[in-house]
């Protein structure tokens, strides 16, 4: 959306595809924690800008090699963001696993107790989000070291919420099992078992930029910006989206 709008401003005729069936991307889920419905403001106001550029937003809407074969765009942006990864951890197949953007837009009937899996922002905001509704977190996190530090505001806050909501953060945890009710780890020379009605996963994203090989072959101008170039914070994505719609 940044960058559809700096290109339409540009003169350029611009039309933004997108496949899941609203935009706003990651924001969708990033603006549902408690303190960051603000987030979704930036999306109310991006389509309301490209509304009065005439800009269209197509949804449910996946583009294939074939479609850009077709068309032949004389230059192309690709912003298609990024998607979960997980470990390979038996039992993670289990239907009581969860991704943890499905939680947080409410794709998923919660239930008590729950274990995260991965202690990132992702992992910590869903924990928020989950102990605001009373539900029970534990988080099992690989890493010795908290991943989200207490030394920026978001981070302090974040992490006594959790702490005052009784939600509980267990460093240096490696998972070994999903099993029936359960989340089998290893933690300080032990093995461990903590109780879960609900596995939620939040173990980081990889870059979703598979068209750029198509691109590639057909000569097509393109630019990949936000997560599809790596996955960071909203505030890269706006930047480099805006940015490469000025230059492309």
């Amino acid at each position: 959306m940044s960058a559809a709008m700096a290109a339409a401003a540009r003169g350029h005729k611009v039309e933004i595809f997108e496949k899941e069936d609203q935009p706003g991307g990651q924001l969708l889920s990033a603006s549902r924690p408690p303190h960051k419905a603000a987030f979704m403001d930036w999306v109310t106001w991006a389509l309301r800008q490209l509304k009065k550029s005439s800009t269209p937003v197509h949804c449910q809407h996946t583009v294939s090699k074939e479609e850009i074969k077709q068309q032949r765009p004389d230059a192309v942006i690709l912003a298609c963001g990024a998607y979960p990864v997980t470990a390979p951890i038996p039992g993670l197949d289990s239907k009581m696993v969860v991704d943890a953007r499905d939680v947080l837009t409410g794709k998923v009937e919660l239930v008590s107790p729950v274990v995260i899996l991965g202690a990132g922002y992702v992992g910590m905001e869903t924990a928020d989000y989950l102990l605001a509704k009373g539900i029970a977190v534990t988080v099992l996190e690989m890493q010795p070291f908290p991943p989200v530090g207490k030394l920026t505001a978001h981070g302090y806050w974040l992490n006594k919420r959790i702490k005052d909501a009784d939600g509980r953060l267990i460093f240096g945890a490696k998972v070994l099992a999903i099993e029936t009710g359960s989340v089998r780890y290893r933690h300080q020379d032990a093995e461990r078992e903590e109780n879960a009605a609900l596995i939620v996963t939040a173990m980081g994203a990889k870059s979703e930029n598979a068209l750029e090989d198509v691109l590639k072959d057909l000569a097509i101008s393109f630019r990949t910006v936000g997560d599809a170039k790596t996955p960071r914070r909203i505030l890269e994505a706006i930047h480099e989206g805006y940015k490469a719609g000025e230059e492309i």
